[in-house]
């Protein structure tokens, strides 16, 4: 449905934890057969490849309003 990338923005707030060589990309979808089919489809294959140097770690985390 849409997805963008975010960075962490300096806040003063105390708990909060930046890092500055982190970039969290926010993606939304229909369900999570669509981002079981987005995850293996030849183009991220592809996308993986090219970024690949770029990439340091990848971390999901599925999430739903409470």
């Amino acid at each position: 449905v849409e997805y963008f990338p975010a960075v962490d923005v300096e806040t003063g707030i105390p708990i909060q934890q930046m890092d500055a060589h982190v970039v969290t990309v926010i993606e939304k979808w229909e369900n999570l057969d669509a981002l079981r089919a987005h995850l293996v489809a030849p183009h991220m294959d592809i996308y993986r490849e090219q970024v690949k140097d770029l990439v340091e770690d990848v971390s999901l985390k599925v999430l739903t309003q409470a």
